[in-house]
């Protein structure tokens, strides 16, 4: 019974959800060089999507990003830039990703900060999302999705159609196939 509950205290333990971190992934200083806006990576486990988010904060090093600094959270940083337009004023374009959270202006150590949100892209589009439908016919597949091996271990062997109880969504462009995402239809 005593090694019954440890293994109980155990396993609720391991379950319990894990606090994220932030992976710093680039940044960019103000022309004053106090300021920093930095990107951040974060995921709370294997079955979540990476979130990212901007972080302003001091010009420090290491970076001090956390969540109070956070001025825009999203999906997708694909094609995104940051500019600083003076010492005060951040532009952020290109953003193609879901928007959750974002704010327009920060204070750091007394100094206004603006934030401007353009979503507007001038190039093309390179990375699309796609959703391919249970039983979905190879021939109907694109061509760049049917080389990866996670969409041709969908395929039903059978009849040469994605398995009817699997839908995909996929991140592909005209080079490849970067995610799939299986949607089991049980």
């Amino acid at each position: 019974m005593k090694y019954l509950m440890c293994l109980i205290c155990v396993a609720l333990v391991a379950c319990q959800p894990t606090s994220f971190e932030f992976v710093q992934l680039s940044s960019t200083i103000n022309s004053a060089g106090n300021v920093s806006a930095t990107w951040s990576e974060t995921s709370e486990g294997a079955t979540t999507d990476f979130v990212y988010r901007l972080h302003i904060h001091k010009n420090s090093s290491p970076p001090q990003i956390d969540k109070n600094n956070e001025i825009l959270r999203t999906n997708s940083i694909v094609d995104t830039t940051l500019e600083w337009q003076s010492s005060q004023a951040l532009k952020i374009t290109c953003l193609r990703g879901d928007v959750y959270f974002w704010i327009n202006r920060s204070v750091i150590e007394g100094q206004d900060i603006r934030i401007e949100l353009d979503s507007q892209c001038s190039e093309t589009i390179r990375d699309q999302w796609t959703y391919i439908a249970p039983g979905t016919e190879k021939g109907k597949i694109p061509e760049i999705m049917l080389r990866d091996p996670r969409v041709q271990q969908s395929l039903s062997k059978e009849n040469n159609s994605l398995d009817p109880n699997t839908a995909l969504r996929a991140l592909y462009n005209s080079e490849k196939t970067k995610e799939v995402i299986e949607i089991r239809q049980d």
